[in-house]
């Protein structure tokens, strides 16, 4: 009876190494036990934490270029060629949305030209910003920091042409903190 129970649990003798890309004896692995190990015991324990398949790499990349949500197997630039670059177009080419893209972008261009680590303005402040404005002039408009130095905020901003806007960027750029806020302050009257 004992020998019946034996030969009907199956045994397993040998796994994939999916970095070996080769069949290997089970011994070989780190747990022969429920948890059934991928990688075999001759890679480093630390690679087995930093990396991860995409399949359309059809390799084992750093687990940086995954995206932080969900469990997918593919990676940043493989999901944004699959989905991100249709809803990215989607979104370009809505006639709602294309007057607050403009701006956004060029509040983007801006806290990179100032040299801040984010734009400051939510999308909602935005609007709240522009709400003057209709959507088809929004393309001629542009908003700016009063004070460069500081991100831009509600108090902090000011809506401009973007004439005006090309000029004041030069004007900083040339070193000229002072005109350039005295510009801003005149414009936010």
């Amino acid at each position: 009876m004992l020998d019946e129970v034996n030969t009907a649990i199956k045994v397993e003798k040998a796994r994939y190494c999916r970095r070996c890309n080769n069949y290997l004896p089970i011994a070989e692995f780190a747990d022969a036990g429920l948890l059934k190990s991928k990688i075999c015991n001759r890679h480093s324990p630390v690679t087995q934490n930093t990396t991860r398949w995409c399949t359309v790499c059809d390799d084992f990349i750093c687990v940086s270029l995954f995206r932080k949500a969900g469990q997918n197997f593919l990676c940043k630039k493989h999901m944004y060629d699959k989905v991100g670059r249709k809803a990215m177009a989607k979104q370009r080419n809505d006639p709602e949305k294309v007057g607050y893209n403009s701006i956004r972008n060029i509040c983007y261009i801006d806290m990179k030209t100032f040299k801040q680590s984010t734009i400051g303005l939510k999308r909602e402040e935005i609007l709240l910003l522009t709400q003057s404005l209709s959507k088809d002039e929004l393309l001629n408009f542009a908003i700016v920091p009063i004070d460069p130095t500081q991100v831009m905020s509600l108090e902090n901003a000011v809506v401009i042409s973007r004439k005006l806007r090309v000029k004041m960027i030069q004007i900083f750029k040339n070193n000229d903190q002072e005109r350039y806020e005295k510009i801003a302050q005149k414009q936010k009257k």
